[in-house]
């Protein structure tokens, strides 16, 4: 993941929005032939990698409140339109439309998961997953998740993440990771909020310059990680609550 479009709660540090992030949580896959732990077999279009961007810092005082109108919905072809000058802002070495419509391709596989958020008729963020299989459980990598810069601190980031989670669950994953940049403190916060927790470092990952801390976050097929997403959405559900500050 990488760090430089987060919206929400934060993921790297330049495009979270909810709780501070930056603008785009991006965790763009792996970043050359050397994928994540575990994750050998997944590789990233046109030699991609994964982002998360995005800077998290949770200070409720600057917060907005939550769209309720926000939906999430499954991402298509025709939202690339929408999508590419968000991708764009967000990140300075920015997917190409060919590698989101290669992604977009293997969902129906089973391998990848796409969604968009639709504040009624726009596009305001979206995020995506690899689903790995494994002997030992199989696994989720969040590939990007990305929010539009003039809808950040809105909730936006957390929702996409929620979705995120509930799909990897559903999926019969266990466990699930990403890359964040090592400067990005605010989207590690956000990450922690939903259970990751730092398991090692990828040194350069981003640029041949910045650290990528992976993260990782285990057993989200248990209850307690259950009662976990369910305080998060009751904490957003909060903030959306009429004469909420």
């Amino acid at each position: 993941m990488d760090g430089e479009g987060v919206g929400d709660e934060g993921v790297d540090g330049e495009g979270v929005d909810d709780e501070g992030v930056g603008g785009a949580l991006a965790c763009r896959r792996c970043r050359r032939a050397g994928a994540s732990p575990r994750l050998v077999a997944a590789q990233p279009p046109d030699g991609q990698r994964a982002r998360v961007g995005g800077v998290v810092s949770i200070v409720p005082s600057r917060l907005r409140r939550p769209s309720p109108t926000i939906s999430i919905e499954p991402m298509r072809k025709r939202h690339l339109k929408a999508v590419m000058p968000i991708e764009s802002t967000a990140y300075p070495t920015s997917w190409s439309r060919r590698a989101f419509e290669g992604e977009l391709d293997q969902v129906g596989a089973g391998s990848r998961y796409y969604v968009v958020a639709r504040d009624r008729r726009e596009v305001v963020g979206y995020a995506g997953l690899w689903i790995v299989t494994d002997p030992d459980g199989d696994q989720a990598h969040i590939t990007n998740i990305v929010v539009a810069e003039h809808r950040r601190r809105e909730g936006v980031a957390t929702r996409l993440l929620l979705e995120l989670a509930r799909e990897a669950i559903a999926r019969g994953c266990v466990a699930w990771t990403l890359e964040v940049r090592a400067s990005s403190t605010g989207a590690h916060e956000l990450y922690r909020r939903f259970g990751f927790a730092p398991a090692g470092v990828r040194k350069k990952y981003y640029d041949n310059v910045e650290d990528a801390i992976v993260m990782w976050c285990h057993d989200i097929g248990e209850p307690a990680y259950a009662e976990r997403l369910a305080a998060v959405g009751d904490e957003l559900r909060e903030r959306e609550a009429p004469g909420h500050a």
